[in-house]
This record gives structure tokens, sequence and C-alpha cells, in this order.
């Protein structure tokens, strides 16, 4: 049976996924929806240029009995959450572009600040670099006095720790701190995990069939498979630290070495791996299931399997800075990421297309 592991990003630190909790739910939707046995997933409609108003006034009149969707005065309401008050929204609505660096893969970060677009009417500007690079760049940027970014989204939580020592980050309260795990969030409100995604074996599907592409780890270490793998360094960021240290805890360091007997293609991060994916100069890639199914949903010839012999999770922790000069709508970004509303739009962007 497929299993689904999460590992620790740092030693010693009880990462167990809880239950029994709204938001835990939620978080997980993006598992069961891909590891349930469905035959597939809805065509998503289009979205508009409507503003968030005139999306929720939609909503409170939709026939649909219980919903409590709506605009309370000027508030933000999504899914029957206030993700921001009447100030803090005008506040928000008031400001320029939101600018917001992160080191996830840009097409899934531009699908998901799309999508907080349509619901909020706020404007985002991604600045997208590999973790390693972007972690160098804010701390010069810092250091100068010249930090551009609102906001901060990474995989590594020891960046983030290294962020908390040099003062870069302030503390903010989501609107649903109490329901939101301890496991989840920095107990000052620093940064939180407003995604947990799971690392799979990606496939160009013009260069090898979903039936002949590897479904487990063990699997690709087989003859057939030599030299058309890549994968990014195993200390690219939280995403590649999570497999290199699932694949060494579960099949010891022989794995590695067995790997680099496949001649497998060592990328300097996923981004540049993923188009080599979709270019066909790889085969197989190690990838993330957000960063294959945005690529998907954008007609490129990828397909994925789950792999049989475990399944990692890695999360992307996202902070407000001090240097920030959109705070209102940086508030907003992240009360609707760690919402019902911010939750459900990263699961269903993941899993529409499985």
């Amino acid at each position: 049976m497929m299993r689904s592991v999460r590992w620790p990003m740092y030693a010693g630190r009880d990462t167990s996924l809880p239950g029994g909790r709204r938001w835990s739910l939620i978080l997980l939707l993006l598992a069961a929806m891909v590891l349930s046995a469905c035959g597939g997933a809805d065509e998503s409609s289009e979205g508009d240029d409507d503003t968030a108003e005139e999306a929720v006034d939609d909503d409170a009149s939709s026939d649909d009995e219980g919903s409590d969707d709506g605009v309370d005065g000027e508030a933000l309401v999504l899914m029957g959450e206030e993700i921001a008050s009447a100030e803090l929204y005008a506040a928000a609505q008031a400001e320029g572009d939101l600018v917001l660096y992160s080191g996830r893969a840009e097409p899934t970060e531009l699908a998901i600040i799309e999508r907080f677009t349509e619901e909020t009417g706020l404007p985002v500007t991604n600045v997208g670099l590999p973790a390693g690079q972007l972690y160098e760049r804010i701390l010069t940027e810092w250091g100068s006095d010249q930090l551009g970014a609102d906001l901060i989204r990474l995989s590594d939580p020891t960046f983030f720790s290294d962020f908390m020592d040099e003062g870069i980050l302030t503390p903010h309260t989501v609107p649903n701190w109490d329901v939101i795990p301890a496991e989840y969030k920095d107990p000052d409100g620093n940064w939180y995990f407003s995604s947990t995604p799971m690392v799979i074996i990606g496939f160009n599907t013009g260069r090898i069939s979903a039936e002949d592409a590897p479904t487990s780890w063990a699997e690709m270490l087989e003859p057939e498979y030599a030299g058309i793998i890549g994968h990014p360094p195993a200390g690219g960021g939280g995403q590649t630290w999570a497999w290199a240290l699932f694949q060494r805890t579960e099949f010891g360091e022989e794995y590695w070495e067995q790997m680099a007997a496949q001649d497998t293609t060592i990328y300097p991060s996923g981004g540049v791996m993923t188009q080599d994916l979709v270019r066909g100069e790889i085969s197989i890639g190690i990838t993330a299931l957000p960063t294959v199914a945005t690529q998907i949903a954008d007609g490129a010839p990828l397909g994925y399997h789950f792999p049989e012999d475990g399944i990692p999770l890695f999360s992307q922790s996202l902070g407000l800075t001090n240097a920030a000069t959109n705070t209102a709508s940086a508030q907003v970004f992240i009360n609707w990421s760690m919402s019902l509303a911010g939750a459900t739009a990263a699961a269903e962007l993941t899993t529409e297309h499985h």
C-alpha cells in the first residue's frame, strides 16, 4: 500500500500531521484528493476580472442555503471566514502591488497568485529564484537596507530561523490563529506553513509512457532508466532535502551511490530541471506535485506517479518582512493563504488535472 510520509526539515522536530481540526483537514485535502481512486476531476472554469466584492456578492446571492459568504460592511469574507476587516481591506486596496519573494516553482506560485487576485482584487508581483539564491539575495538586500520583499516564501525553515535572528521578519496573527495547529506556525506568528506539497516521480509522456515510467524509488535503479533521470541538488531547499533525507532513511546512503551510478543529471534548481523535463532533455525527474500539475494545466507533456514505497512531504513557509511597504496587502495574503479559501485553492490547483 502506498504510504505518505512527512519528513522533518531538521532533526528533533515532531512534524506529524495532527487530526480533528478543520484547518488540518483542509490542509490534508491535497493528499486525500490525489490518493483517492477517482477517475478524474471536473474541468475548472476560467476566472474573470471581477473585483473581490463583486465575486463575493455573487456568492452571497446564490441559491445555496446556509452560505455565509458575503460582504459585512467592507470586510473581505470568503467561504464563511473573514479574511480582512473593513479597515485592513481598505488599506490593502489603497496600496501598490504586493511583492512576494518566492523559492517556489514559478508556474505553481503564479497559479496561486492568480487565484488570490481573483478572490481579493489585490495585485501581486512575484520575484522567483532558487531557494539558495533567494536566501542570499534577501540577506544581502537586508544588510544594505534595500530589501524589496513584502513577503517571503521558502521551503527551508532553517532559512526562516536565520531571518528571525537577523530581524528580517515581523509577527502577524491571522484571524483563524486558534484553529491552526502549533506545528504549522511560529509561536509569535513570524511564519506559517502555507502548504505541504508531495515529492513525486514526474516523467515526459513524449519520451516514456506511464506504463514504462518507474512507480517507486526502488524501480528508478533499474538499468533501463540509466541516463534519463534528473533531479535538483539535495541542498537546494526544503523540497530536495525532504526526498534526500527520505531516501537515506528508508534505503540507506547506498541508494545515493546507486542513483549516481545511473548517470543522473543534477540540476542547479527544480525549475531548471522541470524546463528540461518539459522539453524532453530528460525523461524522468524527481519533483513536486504542484510543479507538475501546473505544467500539465499549461499543456506540457508530463505525467507523474506517486512512489509506491513512500511519499516525502515538505512545507512552504510564509512570512511578513520588516521592510514591507505594502503591509496591509501582505497581511491579507497571509490571512488568505492560511484560510479555508486559500487552502482549498492550493488543493484544487494541484489536483484538478489528476
